[in-house]
């Protein structure tokens, strides 16, 4: 009877979503860029840029993320603070999933970049 109820509490359990943490660096080899976009749920998150590690911690921002829309296969994830808005975009096929090779793009007060990236994911709470 016990095997039967577990059973039962897990088909008819709502799927949660497990915390998502994108990992990123710029494409270009002259370029120490790395942002880190970690979704703590589907609608949410934050969003890590620094110009390099090895730079100074003013050239380094965290930002809250939210979702916005979905268009042409990508999540709009969008964020404004202080000077700072625009939005990340995160392809719709890797949400919730793990990927060794994804692209993320960033567009920040008005300037995009292109980030290569890999994802990885981590038991919610």
């Amino acid at each position: 009877m016990k095997k039967l109820v577990i059973l039962f509490s897990l088909i008819f359990s709502p799927l949660s979503f497990s915390r998502q943490y994108i990992q990123c660096s710029s494409p270009d080899t002259y370029s120490s860029e790395v942002i880190v976009v970690n979704l703590i749920n589907e609608n949410e998150g934050t969003l890590f840029y620094s110009s390099g590690m090895e730079n100074p911690e003013d050239e380094r921002i965290l930002l809250d993320i939210k979702f916005d829309s979905t268009a042409f296969n990508w999540n709009q994830y969008i964020f404004a603070k202080n000077n700072l808005s625009g939005m990340v975009r995160v392809p719709t096929a890797i949400i919730n999933k793990v990927s060794d090779n994804l692209t993320v793009e960033l567009q920040i007060n008005g300037t995009n970049l292109e980030f290569n990236c890999f994802s990885r994911i981590y038991p919610g709470n």
